[in-house]
């Protein structure tokens, strides 16, 4: 009996049935028509480190500077962070002249973080993670244009990757000016033990 309500109910509102379903069948074809088109471009990178300067520093004894200067061992959350750093970000934004509606050049949180705008427009995107639990990176950039997502996320990538060899130069020569100092210190104190056991033989 109930069913039999049911059905007499639908078949007196069938007209206002059949319109909601016109109505939200073209609202969202309109909706997928009007809204503009976003396309995702993807690059990886390993996360590696090179062990000469390691084995040369453990082999004096300076372990923890060894570990310090170890791409590998940092945690892949750190090396995230870094590629999502400001610095890195303005250095994409610059290269590729990314600018908002005003004409000027986006802010580092905005490529983040698209903000309320991105639900109706397709602004310059970029997110960094971890690649299924591995040591390899991956940039994911978005934009309403393929070319433009493809240069975003290989730019980022030359660019981390280029200020990564960069800081470990600079680790590098900081650690060979600690090793000259310490060489200067241990000849210094061996020309003065000599010293001590000439006088001591005189």
């Amino acid at each position: 009996m109930e069913l039999l309500n049911l059905y007499t109910a639908i078949l007196r509102r069938k007209w206002l049935l059949i319109q909601a379903i016109i109505f939200f069948t073209v609202a969202g074809a309109l909706t997928a028509m009007l809204l503009p088109k976003s396309y995702q471009a993807s690059a990886k990178m390993a996360i590696s480190s090179s062990d000469a300067d390691m084995s040369i520093l453990s082999d004096l004894g300076l372990q923890e500077m060894a570990l310090s200067l170890s791409g590998a061992s940092d945690d892949i959350q750190n090396h995230i962070a870094r590629a999502t750093t400001r610095p890195i970000l303005e250095q994409v934004i610059w290269r590729l002249q990314l600018r908002d509606s005003d004409g000027q050049l986006l802010k580092s949180d905005k490529l983040l973080i698209p903000g309320l705008e991105s639900m109706y427009l397709a602004p310059p995107y970029v997110e960094v993670k971890q690649y299924n639990g591995t040591d390899i990176i991956t940039v994911t950039a978005s934009s309403d244009n393929p070319d433009l997502s493809r240069l975003m996320a290989d730019t980022l990538v030359r660019v981390y990757i280029a200020d990564t060899q960069d800081q470990a130069r600079k680790e590098t020569r900081q650690a060979g000016l600690f090793v000259k100092d310490r060489m200067a210190n241990i000849r210094t104190e061996f020309d003065k033990a000599l010293m001590n056991i000439s006088d001591i033989q005189q």
